[in-house]
């Protein structure tokens, strides 16, 4: 190969490599080597193609072989440096650095690089800003160290300061999906949760913004709890990257949060028409038809994922279809399969903590169920009360607050225990749902009531309601089934008698429909079985 052919073929290794071509480019800087082994350039951009594809060690030899060649200078030394920082060699990335900065104090890319290590390093957060800086200031609007200064920022509490850098380089380069992305994750953390989500909507009005960038962008709406955002975000990610399968499971679970269970179904078996055979999609199609009532295929799916590979997500959708189903033994097996594979799961616990006690085995049963309050369904839930929580101890002259956690049958049904703890010699205060207040007043052994929402009096001890049960120890024969323990004022009674013809015949009520609570897909599927239209 002449002088002038090798000239032109590494002109055009260049050009692809500035398109993101890196293998075509990589191939021919290997012609370009091979017929001249001594070309320290092509070697050098030979090993820049190679850290760009993560291959640092062979990145890191073939940089150090060019600069041998061809002589220290700044930018093949900032090249040696990134190649060295992903190789995990962060002291001599710094040195390549400094190396590089010796020779051209200024130069933006060293600054950067340099910047890059120190944030990586343990209390170096302010070194490395001011690297992030100098960068700035030998390059004004060098969008990469501004979001990487915007990230570090937010990593040490200066949320404003973070804000403005990812406004900067927003400005800089505005069609660039990583920084509104970038940006609505410090807003989400700050919980300023409508400014995150129009900045991750945003992420769709990019005409360029990749299939990747939407879902990730969708992912942060699911966590902001937006799921119809989600879902559509999720859509037009797979639309824009066809055979994204994550997008299109992720949109099943948000359809399914949203209660469109067969729009759902047809989320997961799209992606499974790109991903046949994923045990997480066939897992996820069969809790989807285990909420459509079609538990013999919910069965089948589930199983069939297990067979593929056996995770503990998979385990705990079983388990969910067998409960489903009546079958409490098979489901507690499948659930306890699941804690094995993933024993600091709290769904998995909790979901076998209500297998335990739907099979009678309450002392088990009552432990496990206390997980609820690690999952996340529940967290909105818990009260950070700087009080202790009461476990059944004697309390006399004590004031202890059972507060409702739940839904109004619930503070029915507990309302029973409010006795057994007075009886402990406590002082009983209940905080309930408004619409309970006054009748759970006539509850026995119970003080005070308070609405919930309104100032709470002080007190010693607190019990959440649902935790009485294991607070006293109790089994199916000690249940408190003392009745009627809610007795109703004597003037309410007398009114209603007077409304209601005479007669000896069993007076029956019917309760048309529950509570929906349609931000919990667990409550709202059990609702649409309970309630009428």
């Amino acid at each position: 190969m002449t002088a002038a052919a090798v000239k032109q073929e590494f002109d055009r290794a260049i050009e692809l490599h500035r398109a993101g071509k890196l293998a075509e480019a990589a191939r021919l800087y290997r012609r370009i080597l091979a017929a001249d082994p001594g070309h320290a350039a092509a070697m050098q951009m030979l090993g820049v193609a190679a850290t760009q594809a993560g291959q640092f060690p062979q990145a890191v030899a073939l940089i150090e072989e060019a600069l041998a060649k061809s002589g220290a200078e700044p930018a093949g030394l900032v090249n040696l440096g990134n190649a060295l920082l992903g190789a995990g060699r962060a002291n001599d990335a710094e040195a390549a650095y400094g190396r590089a900065l010796a020779l051209a104090p200024a130069m933006p890319e060293a600054l950067f690089g340099q910047g890059n290590v120190r944030a990586q390093q343990a209390g170096r957060e302010e070194e490395a800003i001011e690297s992030y800086r100098a960068a700035l200031a030998a390059r004004p609007g060098f969008v990469e160290a501004l979001a990487n200064m915007a990230g570090l920022l937010a990593r040490t509490g200066r949320d404003e300061d973070s804000i403005a850098a990812w406004d900067t380089a927003i400005a800089a380069r505005a069609d660039a999906p990583e920084l509104r992305i970038g940006k609505a994750r410090v807003l989400a953390a700050l919980e300023r949760i409508d400014e995150a989500a129009a900045e991750y909507r945003g992420v769709a009005a990019l005409p360029g913004a990749p299939g990747e960038a939407l879902y990730e962008a969708a992912n942060g709406l699911a966590e902001l709890g937006r799921h119809r955002d989600a879902a559509d975000l999720y859509r037009e990610a797979a639309r824009r990257r066809p055979g994204l399968f994550p997008a299109l499971n992720n949109l099943g679970n948000m359809l399914r949060e949203l209660g469109e269970l067969a729009e759902a179904e047809a989320a997961y078996r799209q992606a499974l028409a790109a991903s046949p055979d994923n045990p997480h999609l066939l897992s996820n199609l069969g809790l989807v038809e285990k909420d459509q009532g079609r538990l013999a295929e919910a069965e089948a799916d589930c199983r069939r994922s297990l067979t593929i590979r056996p995770t503990a997500v998979g385990h705990s959708n079983l388990g969910l279809v067998l409960s489903a189903a009546g079958r409490m033994e098979a489901a507690l097996d499948a659930f306890r399969a699941a804690h094995a594979l993933d024993p600091d799961s709290a769904d998995i616990a909790f979901h076998e903590g209500v297998a335990l006690l739907q099979l009678g085995r309450f002392a088990e049963g009552w432990r496990k169920y206390e997980s609820r309050w690690e999952r996340l369904r529940s967290q909105e839930r818990r009260r950070a009360y700087a009080q202790p929580q009461w476990t059944g101890e004697p309390a006399p002259g004590r004031t202890i607050l059972l507060w409702s956690e739940q839904g109004f049958g619930d503070t029915l049904q507990f309302a029973r225990y409010a006795p057994l703890v007075a009886a402990r010699g406590a002082r009983v205060m209940l905080e309930c749902q408004p619409a309970l207040a006054r009748l759970m007043a006539c509850v026995a052994g119970i003080a005070r009531v308070v609405p919930r929402g309104l100032p709470l009096p002080e007190f010693d001890l607190h019990c959440p309601l649902l935790s009485l049960p294991l607070a006293f120890g109790t089994a199916i024969e000690t249940i408190p089934a003392e009745t009627p323990y809610i007795r109703l004022p004597a003037a309410d009674v007398a009114a209603w008698a007077a409304r209601m013809p005479p007669g000896k015949e069993p007076r029956i009520g019917l309760v048309w429909a529950g509570d929906s609570r349609r931000h919990d897909i667990e409550c709202f599927l059990t609702d649409r079985r309970r309630s009428l239209a």
